[in-house]
């Protein structure tokens, strides 16, 4: 729990939205009500949390997991050839004709987030840069019709063995020199978010639109 408030405060002070995290202690009466709530549905849930001191309390966040995001809808939206859908709305939201531009900012904001998570966190459940794990796109959120993506789940991992540490930050050091090295091509290291998103939406993810604003957002962190 320390550690998800930890990184999610982080995350909030650097400008980027991320889902507001806080602790509840379960002796209150906001915890016996949402206790009462959850065991009609949840009862093994329930119990479970009802024998803490403290359960952990996530915002809500409306949109769309990165890792559900259909591929003809990502293909447009990156195209600039369709307006983003209101995701549970059942409807289309209003007209974006710069829907492309949005996406563009959102990837950038991405490409920052990986920064955060790769410096601060050793974290690679999120997008597979730095340590080219297979990636979780469920923990960017992309909201409804303004593309702008949210930060959930995040979690401060600590390396607690000096090789490990300056094995782990030369590869970071690595990182950014490939990065800035290749300003207007993809690095190798974002082939392995290609590689995830082609996992999650069966489409080949372009590198001008898609991958390089990732990239760029990386190295101006």
């Amino acid at each position: 729990m320390a550690s998800q408030l930890f990184a999610s405060t982080i995350t909030s002070w650097i400008g980027l939205r991320s889902a507001k995290v806080r602790l509840l202690d379960t002796h209150t009466d906001e915890f016996r009500s949402l206790y009462t709530r959850m065991k009609r549905i949840f009862p093994l849930a329930a119990n479970k949390l009802s024998r803490r001191a403290y359960v952990l309390v996530q915002e809500f966040i409306p949109g769309t997991a990165l890792k559900h995001v259909h591929h003809v809808d990502l293909e447009k939206w990156i195209r600039g050839k369709a307006a983003a859908p209101a995701p549970g709305s059942g409807a289309e939201g209003s007209a974006l004709s710069n829907s492309s531009s949005l996406m563009k900012q959102s990837c950038y904001a991405m490409g920052h987030l990986s920064a955060l998570d790769a410096l601060f966190y050793y974290d690679g459940d999120r997008l597979p840069i730095v340590t080219q794990t297979k990636g979780n796109g469920g923990n960017i959120i992309l909201s409804p019709d303004e593309f702008k993506i949210c930060a959930i789940d995040n979690g401060a991992n600590f390396i607690n063995n000096d090789r490990r540490a300056k094995i782990y930050f030369e590869e970071c050091r690595k990182v950014f020199r490939q990065f800035l090295s290749s300003p207007n091509t993809p690095a190798k290291q974002m082939e392995m978010v290609r590689t995830m998103m082609l996992r999650y939406t069966g489409w080949r993810v372009p590198d001008e639109e898609f991958l390089l604003p990732i990239q760029r957002g990386f190295v101006s962190s």
